[in-house]
């Protein structure tokens, strides 16, 4: 080697390609890494060593050394990294072992443009080992993007493409490795479906949408899987085939949605077929749609106060057989057989003023819709009171009574207001 280091500065520049890229690299590796020197006269062969400054790491590990020895082979110039290689010492390849990151450090620095930034990746991999960021993330599917073999440029340009021909106003949410998109897909209907497509970038990709677990999505088409992925297009349209079929499930369930008080969910999406629809008199039908017949007869339940449910059980038993599955849908089925009209759902002015048709707060908690519990689903059956209660809160209250009965998984006891005889089922 001709030249020599001295506080920082290379001397004697003889050694340098006349070409004003290799010297801008050059004169920023002196800067930002003064003890990686170069070993010929073409720039095409490196060594030194790189200091790192983690903070609170301490020298408890052999394997946690205060500096990285590397090699680094560049066929083509600092400037271009076309067939670079790079090595590391013996110590750093264990923690990189250790930290289950041992293929991701040719990964990192495979799209390194020049010198300095194919070092720049090495030192901030092994900085984030040092610092104890990594803990075996080859085996967790949620590893932090930067431990993932970045994709080849084509799957950028592809993706682009493919989103341009989707529509932008349709993308909800990207990440920042562009490996999981967000998109609304809309339906032959216009109704707005939220697709989440992860690890598109891969062999092995995956497709998700706010659909009812049981209906089936498409596995993406990997007969035609190229270096840069699976087409987006492919699998949009893919999605949308599928929503095609359910459309009868979807009109369903917008007709509950739309014309019935919906209890539960509280915001009711395409994601689940089960609806809790009010009655009235804190009464309230549970009903499960078959995605797959959707016109059929749904699974039924009566939830509330045995005094008020009684007649409405009557009804559902003995009207299933009128059940018209061509001409009615199963909402006017059900107002049908049970006699009665299902309440309105409620308008945001209802809502507003509190005067809705959702029913009273629970008796015990003083609240109307609890987390992770719903609403008040029972009621005591003296009608002067009918006061409504979580089954859950009333279950507790009759524990914590002595003078409650429980058979087997029923409580007896009395109503905390009127203190009339009342019983729950867990």
């Amino acid at each position: 080697m001709q030249g020599a280091l001295t506080d920082g500065r290379l001397h004697n520049t003889s050694a340098i390609p006349d070409t004003l890229q290799a010297s801008a690299v050059v004169h920023r590796l002196v800067a930002r890494f003064p003890h990686v020197l170069p070993q010929n006269r073409s720039l095409t062969e490196y060594r030194g060593w790189i200091a790192l400054h983690t903070a609170g790491v301490t020298q408890a590990s052999e394997c946690l050394t205060a500096e990285v020895v590397v090699q680094v082979r560049c066929p083509c110039g600092p400037a271009d990294m076309q067939g670079a290689d790079v090595q590391v010492d013996a110590h750093t390849r264990a923690l990189l072992e250790q930290c289950a990151l041992g293929d991701v450090l040719p990964a990192r620095t495979a799209y390194a443009t020049d010198l300095v930034e194919m070092l720049e990746q090495v030192s901030d991999l092994v900085e984030r080992c040092r610092a104890g960021r990594v803990a075996n993330v080859a085996a967790s599917a949620t590893s932090p993007s930067w431990t993932r073999a970045l994709p080849r440029p084509e799957y950028y340009k592809r993706l682009l493409h493919d989103l341009e021909r989707i529509g932008w106003e349709h993308v909800v949410r990207i990440d920042d490795a562009f490996a999981e998109l967000e998109l609304q897909v809309p339906d032959a209907a216009g109704r707005q479906h939220l697709v989440i497509l992860r690890d598109w970038h891969t062999p092995a990709p995956s497709i998700h949408a706010s659909l009812p677990a049981h209906v089936p999505l498409p596995e993406p088409d990997r007969s035609s899987v190229q270096p840069h992925g699976i087409s987006l297009m492919q699998a949009v349209a893919q999605v949308r085939a599928v929503l095609g079929a359910y459309q009868p499930l979807f009109q369903v369930l917008d007709d509950v949605d739309q014309h019935s008080c919906v209890l539960e969910p509280e915001r009711p999406t395409y994601a689940t077929c089960i609806r809790r629809i009010a009655l009235g008199r804190h009464c309230s039908l549970y009903i499960e749609v078959d995605p797959h017949n959707p016109r059929s007869v749904p699974v039924c339940r009566l939830l509330g106060g045995e005094r008020d449910t009684a007649a409405l059980q009557e009804r559902l038993n003995g009207g299933l057989h009128q059940w018209d599955a061509v001409g009615r849908t199963p909402r006017q089925n059900l107002e049908a057989i049970l006699e009665c009209s299902f309440p309105p759902a409620p308008t945001a002015a209802d809502r507003l003023h509190g005067s809705s048709t959702e029913g009273d707060e629970c008796g015990i908690c003083y609240s109307y819709r609890m987390e992770g519990v719903g609403v008040p689903d029972m009621a005591c059956d003296y009608a002067p009171c009918a006061r409504p209660y979580h089954r859950s809160c009333l279950w507790e209250w009759l524990q914590a009574l002595p003078e409650t009965r429980q058979s087997f998984q029923v409580c007896f006891g009395v109503c905390p207001y009127c203190s009339r005889p009342i019983r729950v089922r867990r």
